[in-house]
C-alpha cells in the first residue's frame, strides 16, 4: 500500500512539473516519508492506513495553508 502511495505523490509531482503547474514540495517529501514508512506495515496493517492517512491529511493541508 505504501508503495503505490509513494508512486502516486511522485506521479503527481512529475506531473505538475510535466504541464508547469507549480511545485509540490511538500508532496516529493511526503513521497519518501511513505517510502521509509513501508516497514510499519509489517508490524500492523492498521498503523499503516492510520500513518497514510494522516500524512496524506498534514501534506495537502500544508499545501493550502497561506
Amino acid at each position: 500500500m505504501a508503495g503505490g502511495v509513494a508512486l502516486f505523490l511522485l506521479g503527481d509531482v512529475w506531473f505538475r512539473r510535466v504541464f508547469a503547474l507549480g511545485h509540490a514540495p511538500a508532496r516529493l517529501l511526503a513521497a519518501l516519508v511513505v517510502a521509509a514508512s513501508f516497514p510499519l506495515g509489517m508490524w500492523s496493517s492498521a498503523a499503516r492506513l492510520g500513518t497514510l492517512v494522516a500524512l496524506l491529511v498534514v501534506t495537502l493541508s500544508l499545501e493550502r495553508a497561506p
